[in-house]
């Protein structure tokens, strides 16, 4: 009776070596080891090496998704083959990854954008990867237990950034576009289409604000335009410097200084529509000149009259200023132009009579009427005069013979 159980008790220690041998849940070697560590290290997860019953393992959260990677065996053309498994799990994986794929060219764009985005990850995630996605788990599988630590850190982060836009609910499409801008592997195409669509649909978000202030730094002078308008206020004094800043093609200067007319708050805005005016830079000034003439903005008909009335501004710049404040329409300005009807240069005299014969009312008749009769003034002077009587009275409906009284 004791040989007999002597046998089987041996045989038992035998069959157990035998299954502890063949198994992947054995002490792993020196490389195994150093790769897991690494990788561990890396990822930031729990780490257990393992030992004689139990292969390693490592586990943890990624960006709020808990994943785990240990040891199992397969049997590939008749032999066990070691292989590492990597799992990653969350309840908001999408059950059909193709869910959000399908848009057509009649939808909105920022559903066709996203949806491109969710093809291109969805085949990324299986084809190149070759990971799996079931149940709320994505399974990704490599041969062996000794791999490069830096590769397989790069491909699971991959993985869980992957799975981070999947993860997120189908009406937060804010958050999405913010996750694709920040994802240097999409086209640059692709991600400035997300920006641009980020800054027009959702102004004033918490995504918007943080890709804008990003890209305020960004080295493309179109990229800091649309950062500092999506910005609102707190994007103006970006704004101011891209205005003032010479080296800048004139197109982005306009567009800079047509994002300052734009503001509401015009209090705000006249300083830095001053300091435009009064750049040392003649590109810069005659840029903001153009373009106030061009939109008519009639905020800054004060301005210029303070601007034109400074003696240190040139003549011509004189000349150019008075023009635009008649065609801006504002005679709240007239008594500033009445006052450059006694300017001492005859041009500038000129161009307030014609300026006064666009915008002035009926109290200016009086002081042109006197211009147009003095004996001593100059001729062609004294006929814009008259010529500013008549088309003020014709507007105000209030004519009469002022030629002849002026004769």
């Amino acid at each position: 009776m004791v040989i007999v159980l002597s046998v089987i008790a041996a045989l038992g220690i035998a069959l157990g070596a035998a299954w502890v041998m063949g198994s992947p849940r054995q002490q792993p070697d020196r490389a195994a080891e150093a790769c897991w560590s690494m990788l561990a290290e890396m990822l930031d997860l729990d780490y257990d090496p393992g030992g004689l019953l139990k292969g390693p393992y490592m586990s943890g959260k990624v960006k709020g998704m808990s994943v785990s990677l240990d040891t199992f065996h397969q049997l590939r053309d008749g032999r066990k083959a070691l292989l590492t498994r990597f799992v990653l799990q969350d309840d908001r994986l999408p059950e059909g990854l193709d869910r959000n794929s399908k848009a057509k060219p009649s939808d909105d764009p920022v559903k066709r954008i996203i949806a491109q985005t969710v093809r291109r990850y969805v085949s990324e995630l299986v084809k190149r990867i070759g990971a799996t996605v079931a149940a709320g788990k994505v399974r990704w599988v490599r041969d062996g237990s000794v791999w490069n630590p830096d590769a397989t850190t790069q491909t699971v982060r991959r993985i869980v950034s992957i799975c981070e836009f999947l993860c997120v609910e189908d009406g937060e499409h804010a958050a999405k576009l913010l996750l694709g801008c920040h994802d240097e592997t999409l086209p640059e195409g692709q991600r400035a289409l997300m920006r641009s669509l980020l800054f027009e649909r959702f102004p004033g978000t918490a995504e918007c604000e943080m890709i804008a202030n990003e890209m305020l730094e960004d080295s493309n002078p179109e990229s800091r335009l649309s950062a500092a308008k999506a910005l609102g206020e707190r994007g103006t004094d970006a704004l101011l410097k891209m205005a003032m800043n010479p080296d800048l093609a004139k197109d982005l200067r306009e567009q800079a200084i047509s994002a300052i007319f734009n503001k509401k708050d015009h209090a705000k805005t006249q300083p830095m529509l001053r300091a435009i005016l009064n750049s040392q830079n003649a590109d810069v000034a005659r840029t903001a000149l153009g373009m106030i003439r061009r939109n008519k903005y009639r905020p800054a008909a004060r301005l210029l009259v303070e601007l034109a009335s400074e003696p240190r501004t040139p003549t011509d710049k004189v000349c150019n200023i008075i023009d635009i404040i008649g065609e801006l329409g504002d005679n709240s300005v007239q008594s500033g132009l009445i006052n450059f009807l006694n300017h001492e240069f005859l041009m500038v005299r000129r161009r307030a009579a014609t300026a006064l014969g666009r915008i002035g009312t009926p109290n200016a008749v009086p002081q042109l009427q006197r211009h147009a009769k003095e004996s001593s003034g100059n001729r062609r002077f004294k006929e814009l005069c008259l010529r500013a009587v008549e088309r003020i009275q014709k507007r105000h409906g209030t004519g009469r013979d002022v030629r002849a009284e002026a004769s």
